[in-house]
């Protein structure tokens, strides 16, 4: 507590009282009449304040009978004794200290003010504000002395919280500026001050627009009124340092009124990491990691771009699909980094052997694709550049320091002849790369549309998968999904499988590209829906406590005009929980059309059914509109999963795809983990759920059932562990 001495009466809240001292420090004489009239008033303050009299020797002569009533005292309690000693108070040593030299200072004709803390007679602890007055008699002496105490323990607890947050706003992680209506800086935390390179002194004053790269451009007053009509806004700009970088922000601005004024507090978040993230995942999502061209997304994006110029202007196209011949052995005998080196080399090989206009990319594991944007003016030219790249693959490969050979077969299709479209000329290319590799290899085939002799093969796969559904062939299997710290079973992925009569257990890759093809992808798909909800539900009555299951849709499917009301119609007949589903989308099929995935997610949302963006980061979607896409969950591709060992790409595209998920509130899944090692990479990166062969490979229903009763969970993770079966 600090003793601070004053003689102004300007203390006291009662006028009278004031005045009567005020004519005590004039010498005035204070008659018993005085003292009376002294008395009634003491009486009759304001029970704020707790007015007496004390002789000068500290002893209480009178206490104010509202002070009395508040503090439930008796006035023998205080009456005659010494102030500094009133028991009921409670005062600490330090204050019977402060109190006594207070009494000898008053005595003197010195006033005195401090903070000192006092007892009620609940026991509580107030802090007061101590005021201590001399009262002089007519011939100059200390008559009285006037103490008055103020409960200031409320305005302490506020000044208190006060201050707190204040130290709270001045040390936020992110920088926090109060903003006036002429865009000057009134406040700036000292995050403010670190983001943007300024002292304190320099950035209070300064204008928005001096720092501030969106306000530069939009008009202030402008994007005042914005603010001021709708109360608050959040958006992004780009902050200048007085360095001279640029620094990405999210802007969240609030207005308010104060005294008449107009202001408004900005909350700025540095998303620069966000922003290299998401510039990252954007780049290894557009070109292949391991040559660094363009990967099969991109190259179709520039292939339909060509397509409109060239349709546009009736000019030709021509595309050249790559494969190398006897890759297999390659990675058998060189191993993976062998076989990379050798794709690396090949790489510079395509670019060197076309111009700088001309679109060389990766398009699958062993398999380039050129585009010749300006297409060469006749056939002959065409078959100029494919030779030309044949004779270079005849040149020897240097890897390990040893000489090898590999020669490559091309595929050839030509715009419009070739097809109409992207996937057209890409599917005929590949259908002419495929015809060369059966000539021996080291060549190339045109693409033409004569008519020629469909597989026959094909016939009867159509022809078994129709009767597939009507003799119940079919059966889904159940892939667990596992939470990554904990081991425990969190969900699982309904997997189609045929048992055909002859071939055996047959994979989706082997049958639903023709389903897809001839529809029969919508009664397969309908009957997966239906019996999916079936087994989650029987689950649900064992007791099992599996909590999201996933199902896939294919485009077809989800492009079907009554989607919604199948859906509706099999969870009205299962009684199934809506948000015991999670549909599971693959990016192509969302990026066909994105206004329309979005309409159609939408509306599966308001059932209250769940939606995982499948195989995320093969290079089909843009991760502009990822946060606009009303999805849940994310699953990393297994083609990363695969890699994150060995490969620092994969493992930065892992990572940044989990911290991008994670900002946007998403759950991250990763499919294909087969190793402990692949586990603990992802782990460490932060993803939530894993699914693969280290935990389980997919399960018949039954066998999924056993599983769940067994309430498998592996807290540590042992290296040696899966539930393989």
């Amino acid at each position: 507590m600090k003793n601070i001495n004053k003689s102004s009466s300007s203390m006291f809240k009662a006028n009278e009282l004031t005045h009567l001292i005020g004519a005590a420090d004039t010498k005035s004489a204070i008659t018993d009449k005085n003292n009376i009239q002294l008395k009634q008033m003491l009486g009759n303050c304001s029970h704020t304040i707790f007015i007496g009299l004390l002789t000068p020797e500290g002893t209480f002569a009178y206490v104010n009978k509202i002070a009395f009533d508040l503090i439930g005292m008796k006035a023998e309690d205080v009456l005659n004794k010494p102030l500094p000693k009133v028991a009921c108070w409670s005062f600490s040593l330090v204050t019977r200290k402060l109190l006594r030299k207070a009494i000898k200072l008053a005595a003197k004709g010195n006033a005195s003010h401090f903070e000192i803390t006092m007892q009620d007679k609940e026991g509580k602890l107030h802090i007061t504000d101590f005021f201590l007055h001399p009262l002089f008699g007519s011939t100059g002496e200390v008559n009285y002395l006037v103490p008055s105490i103020q409960d200031i323990t409320a305005r302490q607890r506020l000044e208190s919280n006060l201050q707190l947050t204040q130290f709270a706003v001045d040390h936020a992680e992110d920088a926090i500026l109060q903003i006036g209506a002429d865009s000057r800086v009134k406040y700036a935390n000292e995050s403010a001050c670190r983001h943007l390179g300024y002292s304190h002194k320099q950035l209070i004053g300064m204008s928005v627009n001096e720092f501030d790269r969106y306000s530069r451009e939009v008009n202030w007053k402008s994007q005042w009124h914005e603010l001021k009509a709708k109360g608050a806004r959040r958006g992004e700009s780009i902050h200048c340092h007085c360095d001279g970088r640029e620094i990405p922000v999210e802007i969240s601005a609030t207005y308010f009124e104060y005294q008449g004024e107009e202001y408004c507090f900005m909350y700025v978040k540095d998303i620069s990491e966000q922003k290299a993230a998401a510039k990252r995942i954007e780049y290894l999502a557009h070109y292949d990691r391991m040559t660094r061209l363009p990967n099969r997304f991109l190259f179709t994006e520039r292939l339909n771009e060509a397509l409109n110029i060239a349709a546009k202007n009736k000019s030709l196209l021509v595309i050249f699909c790559i494969g190398l011949d006897r890759f297999k052995l390659v990675n058998d005998t060189l191993g993976n980094a062998g076989g990379d080196e050798v794709l690396q080399i090949t790489a510079n090989r395509l670019i060197s052997s076309v111009r700088d206009l001309d679109v060389v990319a990766r398009i699958g594991g062993d398999e380039f694709a050129i585009l010749l944007e300006k297409s060469p003016k006749n056939n002959n030219e065409v078959i100029k550049t494919a030779q030309r790249i044949i004779d270079i693959f005849n040149q020897p490969y240097l890897i390990n320091r040893q000489e090898i050979f590999i020669m490559c077969s091309i595929g050839i299709a030509t715009y419009p002849k070739g097809g109409r479209d992207a996937d057209e000329i890409l599917k005929n290319a590949s259908a002419a790369l495929q015809q060369a590799k059966k000539q021996g290899g080291n060549s190339f085939c045109v693409y033409t549309s004569a008519p020629c002799s469909r597989d026959p093969a094909r016939w009867y796969w159509e022809a078994d998968l129709r009767n597939a559904l009507k003799n119940k062939q079919f059966e889904i299997y159940y892939q667990p999904r596992v939470d990554s710290n904990t081991g425990k079973i969190f969900g699982a992925e309904a997997l189609l499988r045929w048992h055909h009569p002859t071939k055996g257990l047959v994979l989706p890759d082997q049958f639903i590209g023709i389903a897809e093809e001839t529809g029969l992808i919508l009664p397969i798909g309908e009957w997966v829906l239906l019996n999916a909800a079936k087994q989650r539900k029987e689950w649900e009555n064992q007791g099992f406590s599996l909590a999201r299951l996933g199902i896939n849709l294919s485009a077809r499917q989800f492009h079907q005009k009554n989607l919604v009301q199948i859906i509706q119609r099999i969870l009205i007949e299962t009684n199934l929980d809506p948000d015991l589903i999670e549909l599971e989308l693959t990016e192509s099929l969302i990026m066909q059309d994105v206004g329309l995935a979005i309409e159609t997610m939408n509306k599966l949302k308001d059932l209250g059914i769940h939606i995982a963006l499948d195989d995320f980061g093969t290079g089909y979607s843009s991760l502009s509109y990822l946060r606009y896409f009303p999805i849940d969950t994310l699953k990393i591709d297994r083609s990363f999963v695969n890699e994150i060992t060995f490969d620092k790409n994969s493992v930065a595209i892992a990572e940044a795809i989990i911290i991008m998920a994670h900002r946007l509130d998403l759950t991250v899944i990763a499919e294909g983990v087969e190793t402990f090692e692949q586990l603990m990479v992802l782990r460490q990166g932060g993803c939530d759920q894993i699914q693969g062969f280290h935990f389980s490979k997919p399960l018949p229903p039954e066998e999924m059932t056993l599983l769940l009763a067994s309430e498998v969970s592996v807290r540590n993770w042992g290296e040696s562990y899966s539930y393989r079966h």
